[in-house]
């Protein structure tokens, strides 16, 4: 959800931060880069054909198990 809503989570304080974000305006965190998954890292779900990440046991959209 937080993808589709293009946020995240201060490291610090749990604040909601834009992607862009280097530093918290709640707390003053300085954020790390968030983690881009590469389509290398990903694999298509049998059922519904969508990419989850490799090490994912299971798909993150229809729940089939990978």
């Amino acid at each position: 959800i937080m993808e589709i809503k293009s946020i995240r989570l201060c490291q610090n304080c749990q604040s909601e931060l834009g992607l862009d974000v280097s530093f918290c305006p709640k707390c003053g965190t300085k954020q790390e880069e968030p983690e881009i998954i590469t389509v290398e890292e990903m694999k298509t779900c049998p059922d519904c054909g969508i990419s989850v990440p490799l090490d994912s046991a299971f798909c993150t959209s229809c729940g089939a198990k990978m």
